[in-house]
């Protein structure tokens, strides 16, 4: 079992920093150790986590430092992502929206210059930063990917360098595939005016009234905003923790946490970071109030309310969406057992409440059984 920090293990990353190999090759010694192994349990939406967590470890510089290794294992974690749902349309990919920030994300960054002289031979941050940028718009795109199969990482590189590095790329058609499966909130159709665009330019937009006076919350059911950044979300959640007489909007608003990754993991880190506990806050009913309104969420996703004004904006309904949140949550309390910081007792409600009216989702099952061999030992 794996929990929503998990990245990859000394052996994955062997296999994916070898730069000798094609890309063809790594992902084949992957999918062999990793997902064809018969002793694995692990889904195919686990192993994407865990590429997607190794990925945000390195760019944040935690595991490796810029050379020909980092090089590769940047370039076939994201072809790895990429294949892993290859024969499916993008909108079912969950991992959308990673490529699309990281694609704005890396495209800001102004290194031209350097990468069109050197080699891989000379890597920087910068120059990694840069390719990685241009790969992950390829796989966007889909262009030709089986022409990419026989490269090595170093001549992905070489070809993205040489071939037209400065070349566009409008991001706005995945935002919208996004923006219909609820995963990023919709931009209003409203004409804009000058003042309005800059506004929406920036982290923070302004509120109902037309000023920046109070702080926005968190929308219910949707994914990182395409107006501003997840860091921005947790400063002012933050901010408003570190404040006693703002600990109860903080909480509210931690309340209407969406079920995605990067807020669960963030919640995540609250709680194992002891944040809580610093600013006077007992952690348990928080934790237990997020998952009883996830649980409404889950609940209300069944299908659209009968008015249209009763729906959330954003909001994805039906089945499929019931069980990808579900997914989302069963892994979130499973991380939270795992780590040590709830006991399954503290959540014997709620844990009794998923088992049994989820009971038709192939994750409760195998999260009850899981509870059951005594998987909620703690790490």
């Amino acid at each position: 079992m794996m929990d929503l920090s998990a990245t990859l293990a000394p052996e994955e990353i062997a296999i994916l920093s070898d730069r000798y190999r094609t890309l063809l090759d790594a992902g084949n010694q992957f999918t062999a150790h990793t997902l064809d192994a018969k002793t694995s349990t692990e889904t195919v939406f686990e192993v994407g986590l865990r590429l997607k967590n190794t990925l945000d470890a390195l760019e944040g510089g935690i595991m490796i430092e810029p050379n020909d290794r980092a090089l590769a294992l940047f370039i076939n974690c994201e072809y790895l992502l990429w294949r892993l749902y290859e024969d499916g349309p993008q909108k079912d990919n969950p991992f959308l929206s990673h490529w699309v920030e990281a694609a704005q994300r890396l495209h800001k960054r102004d290194s031209r210059g350097e990468q069109k002289e050197g080699t891989s031979e000379s890597l920087t941050i910068q120059k990694i930063a840069a390719v990685r940028g241009l790969w992950v718009t390829t796989l966007l795109e889909q262009e030709k990917l089986l022409n990419w199969l026989d490269y090595t990482p170093e001549k992905v590189y070489e070809t993205l360098v040489k071939g037209d590095f400065d070349r566009s790329f409008d991001v706005q058609p995945f935002i919208r595939i996004l923006e219909d499966e609820g995963i990023y909130e919709k931009a209003p159709k409203a004409q804009e005016t000058a003042h309005e665009k800059r506004s929406a330019s920036q982290s923070i937009p302004p509120s109902a009234n037309g000023n920046n006076d109070n702080i926005p919350t968190i929308p219910h059911t949707t994914s990182l905003s395409s107006e501003k950044s997840l860091q921005d979300e947790k400063d002012i959640i933050l901010h408003k923790l570190s404040s006693y007489r703002d600990q109860d909007a903080a909480i509210a608003q931690i309340m209407h946490l969406p079920l995605a990754i990067p807020y669960l993991d963030f919640f995540t880190t609250l709680v194992a970071d002891h944040v809580f506990e610093k600013c006077g806050i007992e952690p348990l009913p928080v934790i237990t109030r997020y998952i009883q309104s996830a649980l409404r969420t889950i609940e209300h996703a069944t299908e659209p309310p009968v008015t249209p004004h009763a729906a959330i904006a954003g909001a994805q309904y039906g089945k499929d969406a019931q069980m990808r949140y579900t997914q989302l949550l069963v892994l979130f309390i499973k991380s939270l057992i795992r780590k040590g910081l709830v006991q399954v007792g503290d959540l014997e409600f709620e844990i009794a409440e998923i088992t049994v009216r989820l009971v038709w989702i192939p994750e409760v099952r195998e999260f009850k059984a899981w509870l059951w061999s005594g998987g909620g030992s703690v790490e």
